[in-house]
């Protein structure tokens, strides 16, 4: 199957999870006549504290995400500054978290600013496969946790049977620790297509699993603080639906995992809370850790690019103050904006100004 072909099916596949789920969530809210109307009024319910500790923590997960591309920077290495790879990486996961790997996504992101600042495409290759590595390491990492410590309370969320879930578990733990044994031991880099490349360091690898595992709890912090007071949930088995959430997302191929996760979520939660007040808190987690973000990076990407191209910004403001002043007239444009200058003036012969001459008299 050709590579076009490919993406067109995993397109398809993808917008074919989305309908599917944004209609079993609209069947759900039909179970209930007042969920509708819950939603509405549970938002306006929201404690004020609960509501900022929540914009609190997810500042705090976005702030242990920069260390992603700090620690692919040294990885790669390549020498940028802290706090421009702190920028990117914050810029980057935005649109990653909303777009998934789109063209505008993250990884587009990191290859117009480490090209701009002097990184090699290797380089540049090496830091979008370890940010996006190292999301999905730590994600596995605390997977294989709970499913290994608390059975119990996995398996109340998982679709298997309960004696099936540490086996997987010490499955996920094993696939880990074979990646952090390789660091350990292999210091010989691996050669793909005539290129070398190395695996991090042992305490770069001790760092993406110290970062990814703290990233991940602290954003489930931010939704489980979003929930209703009164919801019968701990917080172990709730982080453990939340991740299974956020993988199903994943793997959908649905940019953000909009509708899939959602739809997850409300299944696992179903009983411990009104659907209405439960979709109410996923709504405003998106907008706290999704929406909100994405507006920021875009604008912070959007005043970059005006940064960068001023001088071309310059030259259409000429032309377009040359087509103002040929359309509407010199007079118009200067009683319009009296402090621009007129850029075409052309002068008048002396003669026009004069006028012709008067006829002598005799």
């Amino acid at each position: 199957m050709s590579k076009r072909r490919l993406h067109m099916w995993s397109g398809i596949f993808g917008a074919s999870l989305f309908v599917i789920a944004c209609s079993m969530i609209f069947f759900f809210l039909l179970g209930d006549e007042h969920d509708v109307a819950d939603i509405a009024l549970s938002m306006k319910a929201l404690p004020a504290g609960r509501l900022l500790a929540a914009i609190g923590l997810a500042i705090a997960a976005y702030g242990a995400l920069i260390f992603y591309d700090i620690m692919a920077c040294k990885y790669a290495g390549v020498k940028v500054h802290w706090a421009r790879a702190a920028a990117v990486s914050c810029i980057g996961y935005a649109f990653n978290n909303n777009l998934g790997a789109s063209n505008v996504g993250g990884g587009s992101v990191r290859l117009r600013f480490y090209a701009r600042w002097g990184a090699g495409s290797l380089q540049i290759a090496q830091i979008i496969i370890f940010c996006g590595f190292s999301l999905w390491l730590g994600l596995g990492a605390l997977v294989g946790l709970l499913l290994t410590i608390w059975p119990a309370d996995a398996a109340t969320v998982l679709p298997m049977p309960t004696v099936l879930v540490r086996p997987l578990g010490w499955l996920l733990l094993a696939l880990v620790g074979f990646y952090a044994l390789l660091c350990l031991v292999r210091r010989r880099p691996f050669v793909i297509r005539g290129r070398e490349v190395a695996l991090p360091s042992p305490w770069l690898m001790v760092g993406q699993f110290i970062i990814g595992i703290v990233d991940w709890i602290v954003c489930a912090l931010v939704l489980f603080l979003l929930l209703p007071a009164h919801a019968d949930i701990d917080f172990t088995r709730f982080l453990a639906l939340f991740l299974l959430g956020h993988g199903g997302g994943g793997l959908s191929l649905i940019p953000g995992g909009w509708g899939v996760f959602e739809l997850i979520m409300l299944q696992g939660l179903r009983g411990v809370a009104p659907t209405g007040q439960l979709l109410s808190a996923l709504l405003v987690y998106r907008a706290i850790y999704y929406l909100f973000p994405l507006a920021i990076a875009g604008l912070a990407m959007a005043g970059h690019e005006l940064w960068i191209h001023r001088r071309h910004l310059r030259r259409w403001r000429v032309v377009l103050w040359n087509w103002l002043l040929e359309t509407t007239g010199y007079r118009v444009a200067r009683a319009a904006t009296p402090r621009i200058r007129r850029l075409d003036t052309v002068p008048i012969p002396t003669e026009t100004l004069r006028g012709p001459n008067p006829p002598e008299c005799g």
